[in-house]
Formats: C-alpha cells, sequence, structure tokens
C-alpha cells in the first residue's frame, strides 16, 4: 500500500484542520505504511522539527510570487470574503502545483530523489483538507484511487442567533455556495472521487451533486492518546491545584470573536456567580472581542479577579489549566468541528456545550451538558444551571469526565480512525483491480 496525502497545510501549530494531516502522516508512518505529504512550503517549520529535516517523503509546493500577492490581497477585502475569493485562489493554486507533483510519483518520474513505481496497482491519494465540503479540488484524472476527508461542513446559525451572522456575511456565504457549484463543476475531483468520507449527514448534504464514488461516515477529529495517555493525564491530575482558593473553575478555549459567544458564556458565569458565590473562569485564547470581554467583567464587580485572560497558550501549558476545571465551557454557534472538545475530554474533565455543530456529534448525557440555542436568554439560562451544577456537584463532574475518557478511548482515538481509514484505502485498491 502506497498513500499520497495531500492538505494545503499541515501543522499542529496552525490548529484547526491543518493538525489532522499530521496525525494521518504520523500513524501510518508509525505503522510502516509507504507515506508521503504533499504541502505547502508553509508547513516546513514545522514538519521539519515533527518529523525532521527534509523527510523524504514530505514534498513542498514552493510559496510562489503569485501565492504572497493573493495573500496580500486578504488586507484589502472584508474578511468573510477573504476567506471566499482570496482562499478559493491560494488553494486552487496551491492544489495547481499539488497535482503536478503527484501525477510524477505516479508516472514513476524521480521526486526528491525517490522512484515512485509507474501506476501502482496499490497507490491512493488522500486529500486530507481543505475540510469543507463545498471547496472543490482539482484532483482528478489521476488513474489511481482518489479519496477525500473526512469532511465537515455545512454549518448555518441556529435560527434564533441569524443575527450574530452580519448581512455582509450571509450574503458572502451565498455567493460562496453559488460559486462552489459553478466550481465544482469545472474542477471534478470531488464528483470523480472513488470514495469521500464525511464527519456527519450535515455534511453529506452539503456534498456536490452527482457524486460518482460513494460516500461514507468516518470522524473527522481524533485525539492522540500517546500524548493524553491515562497515565499521564491522572498523575497531572494529582499534582495541580483544583483552582484559585479551591473554589470551582471553568474553562474557554478558542477564538475570541462573535460566532463563539464568549459574551453568552460571560452573562451565564456572572448569573452563576450570584447564586453559588466566588468561582472562578479561564479563557484561553484570543480574538478581535478580547477588549469588549474584558469590559464586561469591569461591569460586574462580582466577577472582578474571578475571570483570566490566558491569551494564545500552547498545548502544554493548556493540559494544566483543563486538569483544574471542573469542566469545559464552550457556547460556540458555528462549531464545525471542536477538537478542544474532544480533548478536554481526554483530559477526564466534563464539558457543557451548545447542542449544535460539532460538539452535538461528541457530547451526550453520560460526559457532558448540551445546551438546546433557542434564544440568548435561554443559552445563558442553560449554562448558567449547568456550571451551578457541577459547582455544587464534584461527584458528578467526575463521573463526567470519568465517562468522557472512555469514551475517547473507545470511538476517537487516532489509532483506531486510522483502522477505519486504512479499510477504505483497501476497498478503494481492490475495488481499481
Amino acid at each position: 500500500m502506497k498513500i499520497i496525502l495531500v492538505a494545503e497545510n499541515a501543522s499542529i501549530d496552525f490548529g484547526g484542520e491543518a493538525a489532522l494531516p499530521c496525525h494521518y502522516f504520523r500513524v501510518l508512518s508509525k505503522r510502516q505504511i509507504d507515506v508521503s505529504l504533499v504541502v505547502h512550503q508553509r508547513s516546513k517549520p514545522f514538519l521539519d522539527k515533527a518529523f525532521g529535516a527534509d523527510n523524504e517523503n514530505i514534498h513542498y509546493v514552493p510559496d510562489t510570487r503569485l501565492h504572497r500577492c493573493i495573500f496580500k490581497c486578504y488586507a484589502l477585502l472584508p474578511n468573510r470574503l477573504t476567506s471566499i475569493v482570496c482562499g478559493f485562489a491560494l488553494s486552487l493554486l496551491t492544489q495547481f502545483y499539488q497535482k503536478r507533483i503527484v501525477r510524477r510519483m505516479i508516472s514513476g518520474s524521480s521526486v526528491k530523489n525517490k522512484k515512485y513505481i509507474a501506476h501502482s496497482s496499490s497507490l491512493v491519494v488522500h486529500q486530507v483538507c481543505p475540510v469543507s465540503p463545498k471547496e472543490p479540488s482539482i484532483l482528478s484524472g489521476l488513474g489511481v484511487p482518489v479519496v477525500f476527508g473526512p469532511l465537515n461542513g455545512g454549518m448555518t446559525y441556529p435560527a434564533s442567533f441569524s443575527a450574530y451572522e452580519s448581512r455582509l456575511t450571509y450574503w458572502s456565504n451565498k455567493m460562496g455556495r453559488l460559486l462552489s457549484v459553478i466550481a465544482n463543476t469545472v474542477f471534478r475531483g470531488k464528483r470523480e472521487a472513488d470514495i469521500i468520507m464525511v464527519a456527519n449527514v450535515r455534511t453529506q448534504k452539503a456534498l456536490p451533486e452527482n457524486l460518482q464514488g460513494d460516500v461514507r461516515l468516518v470522524v473527522e477529529n481524533g485525539v492522540d492518546l500517546s500524548l493524553w495517555s491515562a497515565k499521564f493525564v491522572l498523575n497531572d491530575k494529582a499534582s495541580v491545584s483544583v483552582g484559585v482558593a479551591d473554589i470551582p473553575s471553568f474553562v474557554y478555549v478558542g477564538r475570541l470573536v462573535h460566532l463563539k459567544a464568549v459574551d453568552v458564556l460571560l452573562d451565564a458565569f456572572f448569573s452563576a456567580l450570584k447564586q453559588y458565590g466566588p468561582m472562578h473562569l479561564h479563557i484561553v485564547g484570543d480574538g478581535d472581542q478580547r477588549s469588549y470581554l474584558e469590559s464586561m467583567i469591569a461591569d460586574h464587580s462580582l466577577a472582578v479577579g474571578l475571570v483570566t485572560f490566558h491569551g494564545w497558550v500552547s498545548q502544554k501549558e493548556i493540559l494544566p489549566i483543563l486538569l483544574r476545571s471542573r469542566a469545559l465551557v464552550l457556547a460556540s454557534l458555528h462549531e464545525c468541528g471542536g477538537a478542544v472538545v474532544l480533548e478536554a475530554m481526554a483530559s477526564s474533565i466534563a464539558v457543557v456545550c451548545t447542542r449544535w455543530g460539532g460538539p452535538e456529534d461528541y457530547v451526550d448525557d453520560s460526559c457532558g451538558i448540551l445546551v438546546d440555542p433557542i434564544s440568548r436568554d435561554y443559552l445563558v439560562a442553560g449554562f448558567s444551571d449547568a456550571m451551578l451544577r457541577l459547582a455544587q456537584d464534584e461527584d458528578c463532574a467526575k463521573a463526567m469526565g470519568v465517562s468522557g475518557r472512555k469514551k475517547i478511548e473507545q470511538e476517537y482515538d487516532w489509532e483506531k480512525k486510522v483502522d477505519q481509514v486504512i479499510d477504505i484505502y483497501q476497498e478503494v485498491i481492490n475495488n481499481k483491480n
């Protein structure tokens, strides 16, 4: 079996979907499978550090002058338009170079002094990301099986929170969806794929029409249990203080932007404070709403000194904060994936999330609390009640943490996820032969 992974970015440091190809490359390499990764040069600093400088199985798309020109345009357009116009252009440009590299590998040409068997009967091309179901791919007509995903997208805001989406964003999304129909007609990678993996039914509904291959449900995110081992978590949990002055502690991890609804979370925290007394809230992350959120705290005297903004911190620094918390609290209204939810569960703590998007796929009553996004007031009350319940009942929080850890080990271990994907590789190889 020979696997060529294709991704625009591959870096744990970048976060989000860029972490996914790193995990595939890591696990497949560990299993002695002949795997290569084709990625843009901007990922090289991390990949050199993670897999060794100039790894012969990693191939880089150069950062061309055109790449740099398109990137400069990001500053000229509103944020949402840049992701549609500039992001689309950058992705297609990178894929153009990736397809050239992949063709050379398939044809048996020398790439970085490594020979590939021409039209190998056991070769599969796997485009890991972008994970958007709407984004087009030019990886077609390669003469070998091609698989995509798992893709994850097709998100909208809850009906009661449509105001969180600006009119510019709304019409940008409408334009983007229209363009994607045209683009997926011209660039037929996904339509001609052998198998497309999707994270959920929502994403499946957002795929281009008239697909030639099959669609399979496969979890998008996972947890590297070699880093989040049970022994490591338990040992660290025993050595970390339970919080500030031994009061119940909660943690938010993510960007400080409107769609994450951190303002909702703060209002819920203020309400819980009034009913319970001192609690602590850690806010890990940064974004354009930070100043506004800090001003909200200044206006609530009860919360002064009980909310800590940590800014961006490394994964290693996040773990102690998670371990000293009763629960992760995530009120996000537009969370396709939510890897931080899985990491919190792997840390054996409870989770409180909005019943919407990715977190709804992961969390059940055994390991956390889901709050329906019926209205802003309902969401505030739901998160407040959840924090109050877990603050008052530490045993309940611990039981949810144990159950969440068990669920991670059973369903979201990267090793088990790669087992599924290898079965799909073998299936498309068998079908081609």
